[in-house]
């Protein structure tokens, strides 16, 4: 069992960790809005989904930590990597985007494993 300061710093950085991400992915919606002259496609919605449940996630781990919220952040963060379709066609930016991914990931695996079973 963790003790109450480890536990807290997990949370804390775990909520960082989705409201970075929430921001990452909205600059970048920024950027893709400013340079195409047609910017919607399901990879435009399923970043707008993500950037809004991961503000949501990032919230409730910050006020309300249990492993079902870091779970649900989890889940966000799963679900946004469907925009990065095929293997065929990644770029260089698509392994940046999965390594910040994975990265930003971290965070939420040590706040899950520290936080009580409920």
């Amino acid at each position: 069992m963790a003790d109450e300061t480890t536990l807290k710093r997990a949370i804390f950085w775990a909520a960082v960790a989705l409201l970075a991400f929430s921001g990452i992915t909205a600059l970048s919606l920024v950027a893709w809005f400013a340079t195409k002259s047609d910017p919607w496609s399901w990879r435009t919605v399923v970043a707008l989904l993500s950037v809004a449940f991961g503000l949501t996630a990032g919230a409730l781990v910050w006020r309300a930590p249990s492993r079902v919220h870091v779970f649900a952040g989890m889940g966000v963060l799963a679900f946004s990597l469907l925009r990065i379709g095929r293997p065929s066609v990644w770029t260089t930016s698509t392994y940046a985007l999965l390594l910040v991914t994975v990265l930003l990931f971290v965070p939420l695996v040590r706040a899950a494993l520290l936080l009580p079973r409920s």
